[in-house]
């Protein structure tokens, strides 16, 4: 047989060996690595936590020490700096190494104490090629990409970068120190769209139970330096801005027409009465004493305008028959006008 042909025939029948194929998404390498600032407020307390406020600083750091199909080795520090109006003032500084899934995009081998290493998913860095609309996981949170063309504020005065814009939101039951809650939360996550490395995220919690007490749990992170580049942008709007905007000359105008319409009613509807609250009770203003007061009105004119009507006074005559001619005169006459005899 001719040597060339058993050549391709012992490689069409060797045993097939797998080899790592590229992840789909972006490969991060070793040395990769990025600073990031968190600020954590609990305040809106009412029951027990009524007036109760926390605040804690954090500044760490997330390094991969080294990458080995599929695993990413890592190690972390930070320091802590928690506030609160009971009296607590504590510093704390925490590192260490744990290592996570390429695959999986979940905690292996211990943690960076943001997670627990059951199967939950790394919070920093997730899948780039994801398309609007896919689920994914952050620790135990369900997400959802948004947006994959949106923008992120490094900071509250810092520049603006490209980012995919991911939300997701769920309820858990708490039991820590706090004490037992029911709790739910909305998590706005911002990614780097070339890497899928963390840009920052905003989280926001609502905490209560059934005796009447409850908080709101706030927290902010971004970074503040990073080994991968994130792509800036110039003046990007935010969510809801272009609408405002495009809308502002229409709202300007529908305003003026409505304060032209409501002080037309004014002008013409001065003298309609006024309209009940559904109380039954109208709103009155009460009289100010010490308002300057106008002008006292004109007294009253109860003279007639018009020119007094002329009394006419009838006065009634008796008349009487004179008793010696018999003539009709009047009883007021002493003597008769017709024969001079006298009336008696």
């Amino acid at each position: 047989m001719n040597p060339l042909k058993v050549l391709l025939i012992s490689i069409l029948f060797m045993p097939l060996v797998l080899v790592p194929l590229p992840y789909g998404h972006y490969t991060p390498v070793a040395g990769t690595s990025f600073t990031y600032k968190e600020q954590c407020c609990v305040s809106n307390g009412y029951g027990n936590y009524s007036n109760f406020l926390e605040h804690a600083c954090i500044n760490g750091t997330e390094t991969i020490t080294g990458v080995s199909y599929p695993v990413a080795n890592m190690s972390f520090g930070y320091s802590c700096h928690l506030v609160s109006n009971n009296g607590f003032n504590i510093n704390n500084q925490v590192n260490g190494k744990y290592n996570f899934s390429l695959n999986t995009f979940s905690y292996l081998n211990g943690t960076d104490s943001q997670g627990s290493p059951n199967g939950q998913h790394v919070w920093f860095y997730i899948n780039n090629s994801l398309s609007n609309g896919s689920p994914f996981r952050i620790l135990y949170q369900n997400m959802t990409v948004v947006s994959t063309n949106s923008s992120f504020q490094l900071g509250s005065a810092g520049t603006f970068v490209k980012a995919i814009f991911t939300e997701g939101n769920g309820t858990y039951a708490r039991n820590d120190s706090f004490g037992k809650f029911n709790a739910s939360f909305n998590c706005k996550s911002y990614f780097d769209p070339s890497t899928g490395f963390i840009e920052g995220y905003t989280y926001v919690e609502h905490d209560s139970n059934g005796a009447g007490d409850g908080f709101t749990f706030q927290e902010n992170l971004y970074v503040t330096s990073s080994t991968y580049t994130l792509t800036t942008i110039v003046n990007p709007p935010s969510a809801g801005e272009p609408l405002i905007d495009s809308l502002f000359p229409y709202m300007i105008i529908l305003i003026i027409t409505i304060a032209i319409i409501a002080g037309g009613f004014m002008v013409f509807d001065r003298n309609k009465k006024l309209k009940q609250h559904s109380d039954g009770k109208v709103n009155f203003k009460p009289v100010n004493v010490n308002e300057q007061k106008g002008p006292d009105p004109e007294p009253l004119n109860l003279t007639a305008s018009q020119p007094a009507v002329q009394q006419i006074v009838v006065k009634e005559i008796v008349k009487v028959k004179c008793q010696y001619c018999g003539a009709i005169i009047d009883s007021t006459l002493e003597k008769c006008p017709n024969c001079g005899a006298p009336r008696t």
